[in-house]
């Protein structure tokens, strides 16, 4: 292709002139053409506008000082070449400051060329991007009709993460991802596969809360049909809890803490939502429906259809939620900094997701899963999928869930001030780990909607109180689980030192091919029971089960026999 400077580099440089003979470079050509670059390179990168006649460019005046720009045409051709813009926005003029950087007249045809293309294309409703350094410089620009796309390089600083893609659309938009530029038009973001929350304007490491801003671009999701909003890594504040709407899924890079949890230094690492000392909220994030109640029908806001099963499609992936409640992470009841608020809050709602997520050092529950009145009776959370969640250091419960069919594989629950886990559903509760909580290490309370449970290949050790308490008349199968050491809490009752417990009660409970250790973290025995079992109302089936170590009551204690289907001591 044609060179767009008066000498090639290739020329100037050249080792050799044309005869072979040796030649050192001439620095006046080469100060020509470092000019020309400059020049050339200087327009591009600032997106130079392009104008076809210095008539035209003395018409749009709405550009910074010092910005590049382009007369590529003209009738006077002493006025074609580059303009350097003289002045603040919306005044001063164009001043040429050189020729434009080629010298071949089958360039200017074809940039020529481009110009009419490019002119042809706005008029049949097709592309032309310009660009800005920032939102809020866009925001006080007079930006050139011809341009129907502008893209920003940053929110508030170049680079800081907030870039975006914006279109010109002829009216406002009805949701959050919009400006007004100082001309009177619109523009509203393009919307990306994955959305990141520094775009409206959020970002970590800021010493003031981004609750505002992560909830509007949470909405703005929501009220464009759904999508995934995007945590960089760093401690994103939060005072006011984060609602989450249906068809919303927050995630991050990953999760992660420093030191170890029972200590009094305990940091967050990762992406992290960080609660301010002092909130009131009862939740960090709340995942829970839209809606609002019309005469006793509950319609999704924003559409107005009527809600039938409330199925939310949202969750959370690779963050942490860190509820600050004390400095002092080595007291697992310490709540001097936030009392009231819940890690993770699902109302309500059907087919919430939650995968590889820590929520730790709540006032309340690390993650609660609970019933929700949106005005026409009250509705449980349903089909909730949790694949690795890690509750820890929490004032009171680890992991909380009383709903419907469920699905719960993962959670890691440790040094909570009450039970680890505490749940009544019906569904799995799979490959879970329960340890040194302040009081039971996982709790079934089985209930009649609940169907039946099954829990298969738990772990829970070195708890306060029982390391599995079953009780509840939904049923419930034990099998393939781990229960050690527990009962190590000062001043609890012979019955709240069980590795398991079968309360009186609770109906169709089976345990199989389980194991009890009386042995404890310190190599002590606190345990009372190896497997007590209360059966004198209902049957309980109980059968290839193994109990090694020293208890200080019995191993196995059945209170009914005759109630044991297919009775056999353990081994």
């Amino acid at each position: 292709m044609t060179a767009l400077v008066t000498q090639s580099a290739e020329t100037i440089l050249a080792p050799v002139d044309g005869t072979g003979a040796a030649r050192q470079p001439i620095l006046a050509d080469l100060q020509q053409w470092a000019i020309e670059m400059e020049r050339a390179v200087d327009a591009v990168v600032q997106t130079a506008p392009v104008f076809t006649s210095k008539a035209a460019a003395d018409l749009s005046l709405a550009w910074a000082a010092n910005t590049m720009g382009w007369v590529i045409a003209d009738s006077n051709p002493a006025l074609v070449g580059l303009y350097q813009k003289q002045g603040a926005s919306g005044t001063g003029a164009w001043v040429r400051v050189g020729p434009l950087p080629y010298n071949d007249v089958n360039v200017q045809l074809a940039i020529d060329a481009a110009a009419a293309a490019v002119a042809a294309a706005n008029s049949l409703g097709g592309l032309f991007t310009t660009s800005y350094a920032t939102r809020a410089i866009a925001i006080a620009s007079s930006i050139p009709v011809a341009a129907t796309y502008i893209r920003t390089a940053g929110y508030a600083t170049v680079g800081d993460g907030g870039d975006a893609l914006y279109r010109r659309v002829a009216s406002e938009p009805t949701h959050g991802g919009k400006f007004q530029s100082l001309d009177g038009a619109w523009w509203e973001l393009v919307k990306p596969d994955e959305l990141r929350v520094e775009v409206f304007g959020a970002f970590p490491g800021v010493a003031a809360s981004q609750s505002a801003a992560i909830q509007a671009a949470i909405d703005y999701l929501y009220d464009t049909g759904g999508g995934t909003l995007k945590f960089g890594v760093g401690i994103y504040q939060v005072l006011i809890g984060l609602n989450v709407w249906h068809n919303v899924t927050l995630k991050g890079v990953f999760p992660g803490f420093l030191n170890q949890y029972s200590s009094t230094a305990v940091l967050a690492r990762g992406s992290v939502l960080f609660l301010i000392a002092g909130s009131t909220d009862t939740a960090i994030v709340r995942f829970q429906m839209r809606a609002y109640n019309d005469g006793g029908t509950i319609r999704e806001t924003g559409t107005a259809v009527a809600i039938q099963d409330y199925r939310h499609h949202g969750g959370a992936q690779d963050l942490v939620i860190w509820g600050n409640r004390s400095a002092n992470g080595a007291v697992r009841t310490a709540v001097d900094r936030n009392s009231t608020s819940n890690g993770i809050v699902v109302n309500g709602s059907r087919y919430v997701r939650i995968k590889n997520v820590i929520s730790m050092m709540c006032g309340k529950d690390g993650f609660l899963a609970q019933s929700l009145n949106y005005g026409a009776g009250a509705i449980s959370t349903n089909n909730l999928e949790v694949d690795g969640l890690t509750v820890l250091n929490n004032a009171e419960v680890g992991f909380e869930f009383f709903g419907g069919d469920s699905n719960v594989f993962g959670v890691n629950a440790g040094y909570n001030g009450l039970s680890g886990i505490n749940v009544g559903f019906s569904g799995p509760l799979n490959g879970c780990l329960s340890w040194n909580n302040g009081a039971h290490g996982i709790v079934v309370q089985g209930t009649p909607r609940s169907g039946g449970m099954n829990v298969t290949g738990c772990y829970s050790y070195d708890n306060d109180w029982n390391g599995f308490d079953l009780t509840g008349d939904g049923g419930v199968a034990v099998s393939g689980c781990v229960s050690r050491g527990n009962g190590m809490g000062a001043g609890a009752t012979d019955l709240s030192r069980c590795n398991y417990l079968v309360r009186a009660g609770a109906r169709s409970v089976s345990i199989t091919g389980c194991m009890s250790n009386s042995l404890d973290y310190l190599g002590n025995n606190p345990t009372r029971y190896g497997y007590y079992i209360s059966n004198s109302t209902h049957k309980v089936a109980f059968a290839g089960n193994h109990s090694d170590g020293t208890f200080g009551i019995s191993a196995l204690t059945v209170t009914n026999p005759a109630n044991l289907l297919a009775p056999q001591a353990v081994v």
